[in-house]
């Protein structure tokens, strides 16, 4: 990797912005693609302490938030980062209600709630359901846990009820935390699976909406997680990654990041991209040396303007920051790898095409449009491989040619 790779100016003429790089549908990653959502604006190292913070609000120079995500956190201290800023609930009877037999028995009302048997799915096998106790709060929450044999995995209904006994919303997850500072949030921070299978899940259950918003990487592809809030009246913040690396090709690595008010709130959100195409690039290297890598984050301040924050990035001694104003609600571009099933064919000039347009030789790391698209590969020998896939974006994408 070069060095100065932190030299954020440098992105806008080395990297020609995405409208122009994907006219054709395709791009092909020959050295290093960098990507910003269109609400992200790219802030030189040397000019972020000359830009405005919110008034009376001092620049974070605690510790880093990037030593506060998961897998950074384990490296430097051997455990998981803290969640102090949240309270575990806690499961049995709450004072609003408790299980009778194969009742809710509700006290404020002395109303009795059958419990539903037959809630759970058919090919999930059900255990005994049970009160959440949630402290402050005037609502009741009955879960029902079932385990799935085929999936191998332990979910969970939850049926919430006023404490009168109304039944006001279903959700089909567990929430597994409240926030001290709103009893209206709860909120499930889960990590399921591991290597291959690994999946980050955050929810956040607004209770006066019956609503649910979640945010989490794809099974499989997940890098680093950060989740933490900022200071004791802060929002929440998410940054997790999406990696996807091909030893024989190169690496990519997408930072989606979010900033949660305390009510539950989305205030903005923001998405990186940055691909190398480097055969000696690994998931931990690229983790390091990407300059939107989670462990890389520095801290997030508020800028004055309404949802609007600044993200200061360090890899090294470089430092950059972007700006980062409302949502992302654009598309975003898919990550693809080219690959053939026989790595020896690499060597016999195959070429991919997408519909008349000539892309390059296998194997080929590429950026795209999402959507449906069409792939041809056609070898030295006169066979050739049709594939037609569905790109995804917040993805890495596999199109495996035979």
């Amino acid at each position: 990797m070069r060095s100065g790779i932190f030299t954020i100016l440098g992105f806008l003429l080395l990297f020609p912005p995405l409208d122009s790089a994907m006219a054709g549908g395709f791009t092909a990653v020959e050295n290093e693609f960098h990507w910003i959502s269109p609400n992200m604006t790219e802030v030189p190292g040397d000019q972020i302490q000359n830009v405005p913070l919110k008034k009376g609000y001092r620049r974070w120079n605690r510790t880093p938030l990037g030593d506060m995500a998961y897998n950074r956190h384990f490296d430097l201290f051997g455990e998981p980062p803290p969640l102090d800023f949240l309270r575990p609930l806690k499961k049995g009877p709450s004072a609003l209600a408790e299980i009778q037999g194969r009742a809710v028995l509700f006290h404020k009302t002395e109303t009795k709630v059958p419990l539903k048997g037959t809630i759970v799915p058919s090919w999930g096998e059900p255990a005994d359901p049970y009160l959440l106790s949630i402290p402050d709060c005037d609502r009741v929450f009955v879960v029902y846990p079932y385990y799935l044999f085929g999936d191998k995995e332990n979910k969970c209904l939850t049926e919430m009820y006023s404490e009168r006994g109304e039944h006001l919303a279903t959700f089909d997850t567990l929430p597994t935390h409240f926030s001290p500072d709103n009893t209206d949030l709860l909120v499930s921070p889960e990590r399921s699976g591991c290597c291959d299978s690994l999946r980050w899940s955050i929810r956040f259950y607004q209770l006066s909406r019956g609503s649910v918003s979640e945010y989490g990487c794809p099974e499989g592809f997940c890098g680093d997680l950060l989740f933490t809030k900022l200071g004791e009246k802060g929002p929440f913040v998410i940054a997790f990654e999406i990696v996807g690396v091909v030893g024989e090709i190169g690496s990519s690595l997408q930072t989606n990041a979010y900033v949660i008010e305390k009510d539950g709130t989305l205030s903005a959100s923001g998405k990186m991209i940055h691909a190398v195409r480097d055969p000696n690039m690994s998931k931990n290297k690229v983790q390091a040396l990407s300059p939107y890598g989670v462990s890389n984050l520095v801290a997030i301040d508020p800028l004055p303007e309404k949802d609007s924050w600044l993200m200061r990035f360090r890899v090294g001694t470089e430092e950059g920051a972007l700006k980062l104003v409302s949502t992302h609600k654009d598309t975003t571009p898919s990550v693809v790898f080219l690959l053939s099933q026989d790595p020896s064919g690499y060597r016999n000039g195959r070429v991919v095409g997408t519909g008349e347009n000539a892309l390059g030789n296998l194997p080929m790391l590429g950026i795209t449009e999402p959507g449906q698209d069409t792939f041809l590969a056609i070898f030295d020998d006169g066979n050739r491989d049709q594939v037609v896939t569905t790109i995804e974006s917040d993805r890495v994408n596999m199109v495996m040619f035979q």
